[in-house]
């Protein structure tokens, strides 16, 4: 399995704001909203991952669930601690020690995502 890529991620709708921070230093940042499907072929972890490039972000900062296609499952997801990947989680896997485990997943799958540009 392999990385997830830009061809694999389509944008359903997105909105993207430019802010300006209003401390010492004037930065100006683009972020985005937007609603993603996601064709995974054993994504969601830190070694088949799901890289904020693919969604040409530089930093994710939030997203949501994730559910497939047809309607059948319905995958929590997160951030990683530094932004660059979203991780998701099969709570059905069969121990209390696995449960919270990012875990890879097969088909298409929609959520939303928020993030740098």
């Amino acid at each position: 399995m392999a990385n997830l890529t830009s061809t694999d991620v389509t944008v359903i709708e997105d909105t993207i704001e430019t802010g300006q921070s209003t401390g010492r230093r004037r930065v100006t940042r683009k972020t985005t909203k937007g609603r993603y499907t996601l064709v995974l072929g054993g994504q969601g972890t830190t070694t088949n991952t799901i890289p904020a490039s693919a969604l040409g972000l530089t930093r994710i900062t939030n997203c949501s669930s994730f559910i497939k296609s047809d309607n059948t499952v319905i995958v929590p997801a997160t951030p990683s601690a530094d932004g660059s990947l979203i991780l998701l989680c099969a709570v059905t896997n069969s121990t209390d020690g696995s449960r919270a485990a990012p875990a890879d997943f097969t088909g298409t799958f929609t959520g939303y995502v928020e993030g740098v540009v």
